[in-house]
């Protein structure tokens, strides 16, 4: 009980935690800004479908505050492979619109089916997305995290990361790496995990040991008793009351007579 207690907690503070989900092709053409939103952090994902559309050109502009910028990094990616990424592609732009220069790390277009797991950074506070699809195989398209931070001294109401970036309170401990280093939560990693596994193991023991005492408990109760029933009877044999214990019927074989005599008969 105490481990499906700890196990539903988990569970909730992961609900609880949980960052907003937009995606790129319900919002083709417009700007996401956090400030006005009371955003920190958004995953990104191309669409909510199975796999994005035919003929796409979408464009969506993401902004911070001045005095931050955006970290973001790459869940997975499916998005149909070509040389040099001339059928399908994705573009990460470090500034407010197509003119500026890629992401560092992200340079040119991104295409195919793996991407590298790193986190990556503004030089300021705005990002620029843009796909483009043609009409012959679609996937799934990308899966991306996106979060604000700052460096120098944090507030009151920030996380101050191992790496030196100040994020909001609000994203520590949420399953998203958002500080890029996982040193957002106490129980980062290895000890949740380890909670989570011993947990395991002993809801999986424990019930084991409780059907190996309900199967001996039900095969104690199957077991065939012997109880000898004695009749109380009288001499007359035929009238209950004191007298001598005989046999139950059936009990002893019946005793023989001698050849040509019959038992007596009583009335």
């Amino acid at each position: 009980m105490k481990c499906l207690t700890y196990l539903t907690l988990f569970a909730f503070l992961g609900y609880a935690f949980a960052i907003q989900t937009y995606y790129l092709d319900q919002r083709c053409g417009s700007t996401l800004n956090f400030p006005y939103y009371s955003l920190d952090a958004v995953r990104l994902k191309l669409t909510s479908n199975i796999n994005y559309r035919s003929n796409m050109d979408c464009l969506m502009t993401v902004n911070t505050t001045s005095s931050k910028k955006f970290m973001l990094y790459f869940k997975s990616i499916a998005i149909e492979s070509s040389v040099s990424c001339t059928r399908d592609w994705l573009e990460v732009f470090d500034g407010p619109n197509v003119n500026s220069r890629y992401v560092s790390g992200l340079s040119y277009r991104q295409c195919g089916f793996s991407i590298s797991s790193q986190v990556f950074k503004t030089s300021g506070n705005s990002l620029t997305l843009r796909f483009q699809s043609d009409s012959s195989f679609q996937y799934s398209g990308f899966d991306m995290v996106i979060t604000s931070y700052h460096t120098g001294y944090c507030y009151s109401d920030e996380h101050d990361c191992d790496n030196g970036r100040c994020i909001s309170d609000t994203l520590t401990c949420n399953g998203y790496n958002p500080c890029g280093d996982y040193s957002d939560c106490p129980l980062a990693g290895g000890v949740i995990a380890g909670i989570v596994v011993g947990c395991f193991f002993f809801c999986v023991f424990a019930t084991l040991f409780l059907i190996i005492c309900r199967r001996r408990r039900l095969r104690y109760h199957r077991e065939p008793t012997h109880v000898q029933v004695v009749a109380n009877t009288t001499p007359g044999y035929g009238t209950p009351g004191q007298g001598y214990n005989q046999p139950v019927p059936q009990q002893y074989g019946a005793v023989p007579y001698p050849q040509g005599q019959q038992p007596p008969t009583y009335q």
